[in-house]
């Protein structure tokens, strides 16, 4: 060193590269790295912002679920309380099944078989109408009164009959040899002075004609005239 402090004048005044030229470009780098590395954990921040929200978004629409569940949750109690609350209604009587009307019993005196050859020939029945003999088909809740003729046709066969009385007859025509065979035909409306002829054809098999009258209570006489045409 001078004594006037010439060369200490030089090492000051030289700059920090000048003595070291490695220390400033090792600060550049390491500043870099730096900017970098912030950068980066920046970068990660937000990647974590964005997935904590939509965690969010996840737990708010959890919380909404939950509540809709509660509140179904409660009117379902409501509804179970009321039930419980309710009180109970007798089971309905059940209907009782009416008892059937029985049929009227048919004495066997009032029941006629008429032979075939006698249809073939033409037969002429005079009857008549006794409280002892109750109408089958005819009750309609009062009394009516009838006779039964039973016959066999062994051929296809047109039968013609006639009825004549003071009161006004009812016919029907049934199945089989009996009171309670299924009704085939009936006349309803007779002339006002008893009398009716009607015709009907018939198949092979066992009928009954069902002599009664139109109003109920009736008794009397009457003349029943059976043919077969031939």
């Amino acid at each position: 060193m001078n004594a006037d402090g010439s060369n200490q004048t030089r090492l000051t005044n030289h700059s920090a590269h000048d003595l070291h030229p490695d220390w400033t470009d090792s600060a550049s780098t390491t500043g870099g790295q730096i900017d970098t590395r912030v950068a980066q954990l920046e970068r990660q921040v937000s990647t974590l912002q964005t997935e904590a929200s939509a965690q969010q978004t996840r737990i708010d629409t959890l919380d909404r679920l939950l509540d809709a569940l509660q509140a179904f949750i409660n009117v379902l109690a409501a509804r179970v309380a009321a039930l419980e609350s309710a009180t109970p209604q007798p089971p309905p009587a059940p209907t009782p099944t009416p008892t059937p009307t029985p049929a009227a019993t048919i004495n066997s005196a009032c029941i006629q078989n008429i032979e075939l050859d006698s249809l073939i020939a033409g037969t002429a029945i005079s009857g008549t109408w006794t409280t002892d003999c109750p109408a089958a088909n005819r009750a309609n809740g009062s009394a009516y009164y009838a006779k039964f003729y039973t016959f066999t046709l062994d051929s296809q066969e047109e039968l013609e009959f006639r009825i004549t009385s003071d009161a006004r007859p009812y016919l029907y025509l049934l199945t089989g040899a009996g009171t309670d065979g299924e009704v085939l035909f009936q006349i309803r409306h007779l002339s006002g002075d008893g009398f009716s002829q009607e015709q009907v054809l018939l198949q092979p098999g066992s009928y009954t004609l069902e002599v009664t009258t139109a109003q109920p209570n009736a008794t009397g006489d009457y003349t029943l005239n059976l043919n077969l045409r031939r």
